[in-house]
């Protein structure tokens, strides 16, 4: 699965980028594992060949909502991702 950068270009999926990403935005360690294991998941699921990394951003917000409202927020207000 090739992910595609606000810049343009494709970079192979890394699971470990949304689990650091979440954990920076305040989730647990065992909320950012399940939380990347749903969205790797997630992805395999879709048999596309490339995404964006703003899709995975709003699959990461909504799952996170679910479990952790607070951490949602703050993931959400972080510009970088």
């Amino acid at each position: 699965m090739k992910i595609k950068k606000r810049e343009g270009d494709l970079q192979d999926f890394d699971r470990t980028k949304v689990y650091r990403s979440v954990l920076a935005a305040g989730a647990s360690q065992e909320e950012a594992n399940a939380i990347t294991d749903q969205v790797q998941n997630w992805i395999e699921s879709l048999n596309e060949e490339v995404i964006s990394t703003e899709t995975i951003k709003n699959k990461v917000i909504v799952l996170l909502e679910a479990q952790n409202p607070v951490v949602a927020q703050t993931y959400q207000n972080y510009k970088k991702y």
